[in-house]
């Protein structure tokens, strides 16, 4: 029996882009040109902040003099503060995490799961066995063209998570 609504049907993820395609050169042009002004809008005032500063660290050796504002200055301070933070906070997070990672492969330290696969297999089983009840075999609810709901089996706000917890709970007793 061939299903109607089949769960498994082929699902396409690719996509296509029309910058990629062959043709579409004004596209291109358009496209390119806006990544230049975005670079360039990146790039000089990011060289004239650093000239700047370098200027300023050099006593008047090295760089440009762009701007000399004081405020500036002290800005950047704190943003190499701020940055020099986030950078160690990082480095000290991704060390911890390799050593914590490396014991746990070499089985220095306990594996924690991250879930409970016995518990959510069981909550799939109640869920399904509450909707069984409720609406039908499976079988049924997917070789069906049109199926009305009587009033009377709508589920209400949370009732299909109360129940599988209500199962849970005997489950566990």
């Amino acid at each position: 029996m061939k299903k109607i609504n089949n769960i498994n049907q082929e699902k396409n993820f690719s996509y296509s882009d029309l910058f990629f395609e062959k043709g579409n050169y004004i596209l291109k042009i358009k496209q390119l040109l806006l990544a230049l002004v975005g670079w360039f809008c990146f790039i000089v005032p990011t060289f004239i902040t650093i000239d700047s500063f370098l200027y300023y660290l050099s006593k008047e050796k090295y760089g440009w003099m762009f701007w000399d504002y004081s405020e500036g200055i002290i800005e950047i301070k704190f943003l190499l503060v701020v940055l020099s933070f986030c950078v160690i906070i990082t480095f000290l997070y991704a060390i911890s995490m390799t050593i914590i990672q490396n014991n746990r492969r070499e089985s220095v330290i306990e594996k924690w799961p991250t879930f409970d696969s016995v518990s959510s297999i069981e909550r799939g089983k109640n869920a399904e066995k509450f909707i069984e009840e409720r609406f039908g075999e499976e079988k049924f609810r997917h070789n069906v063209k049109y199926f009305e709901v009587v009033p009377e089996k709508n589920l209400p706000n949370n009732e299909l998570s109360k129940a599988i917890r209500a199962e849970m709970d005997d489950y566990d007793k």
